[in-house]
């Protein structure tokens, strides 16, 4: 009866898919903190990290939203989010923005959360491709290589 008079929001109710991909969805919510607080590193973001690498897609819908009202010259308040968001994804972000997450290092802190995220995404590339044609997983390997050789990972 107390959940129907207050109820709490939690990352874990408006991201459920943090359970299936815990170390990403860790980084996509470091990301995210960051660059609530940090506006000016958005377009070094951007440049490094696709909407596509983000593993969730409640953290994805976030980022392409902040990406896109940067993009738009708009600056970033919950005013505009909101309206892309339920009551509890709102919550989840507010709690992102009032996190210690981007307090120190910030973006040293943003570098590992994308390195993270690439090895993740490169990780699922991995997987999807075992029952792959033998060309397809050789390229895949080939791309994964190339990107450890440039130093994108």
């Amino acid at each position: 009866l107390r959940e129907i008079v207050t109820p709490s929001f939690n990352r874990n109710e408006a991201n459920p898919e943090k359970r299936n991909f815990p170390r990403a969805a860790a980084a996509e919510e470091n990301i995210i903190a960051i660059l609530l607080q940090h506006q000016d590193l958005i377009p070094f973001t951007a440049e490094k990290l696709s909407k596509e690498k983000m593993v969730t897609s409640l953290n994805r819908r976030i980022y392409s939203i902040i990406l896109d009202a940067h993009s738009e010259g708009r600056e970033f308040d919950f005013s505009y989010i909101s309206q892309f968001l339920s009551p509890a994804e709102t919550g989840y972000i507010v709690t992102l923005q009032n996190s210690d997450k981007g307090d120190k290092n910030a973006k040293a802190v943003l570098i590992d959360c994308i390195k993270i995220l690439e090895n993740e995404n490169n990780a699922k590339l991995l997987n999807s491709s075992k029952d792959a044609p033998n060309e397809e997983w050789a390229d895949n390997l080939m791309n994964i290589i190339k990107n450890k050789t440039k130093g994108n990972l």
